[in-house]
């Protein structure tokens, strides 16, 4: 059991490290890029299901695109279950594969972490995530999307979940 225990430990540690690492590329990203890039903010309602509870969702999102075909995509979701409110907070890339017209279909991949409450103790869970969404650019500052991810966790008790939302963004 302590061996198994250990195992989990060590799987968090490095899930850490490679956030880490994720941020500070990000955050060096958007110090170089400022100037190109176009930002927006905006709100995401869905339906999220599996271990981070099932039920309605709503996120914040801040978006930045790097390039013409790379956005980060940092997002806070709660999600609306029976007996809790479980909370996710994920750094999304993604990768516009067309990009001609106002739609736009995108794939997408991510880092995140929610926090799990158990009877016994608070923990954190690290994981990932990775689907398709599509954005329709209504005018130069509107943008309305659909996104489908299927969300892992890397604890050995998870088995993940799902999340299909809708989304508004005001761009800037």
């Amino acid at each position: 059991m302590r061996q198994k225990l250990n195992e989990y430990e060590y799987k968090i540690k490095i899930m850490k490290k490679l956030l880490t690492v994720l941020c500070m590329i990000l955050t060096c990203s958007l110090g170089t890029y400022a100037q190109k890039g176009m930002q927006g903010v905006g709100v995401n309602v869905g339906y999220t299901g599996g271990d981070y509870g099932e039920g309605p969702s709503v996120g914040l999102k801040y978006q930045y695109n790097i390039t013409d075909y790379l956005r980060i995509e940092p997002t806070v979701t709660i999600v609306f279950c029976e007996f809790s409110s479980p909370k996710y907070a994920l750094v999304d890339v993604d990768y516009f594969f067309m990009n001609q017209g106002r739609i736009r279909p995108y794939l997408c991949v991510g880092l995140g972490m929610t926090p799990t409450h158990h009877s016994y103790h608070e923990d954190s869970n690290f994981g990932g995530q990775a689907g398709f969404g599509l954005d329709w650019r209504v005018t130069h500052n509107i943008s309305f999307g659909l996104k489908g991810t299927v969300i892992k966790c890397l604890s050995d008790e998870s088995e993940g979940g799902y999340n299909i939302c809708c989304g508004f963004s005001y761009n800037f």
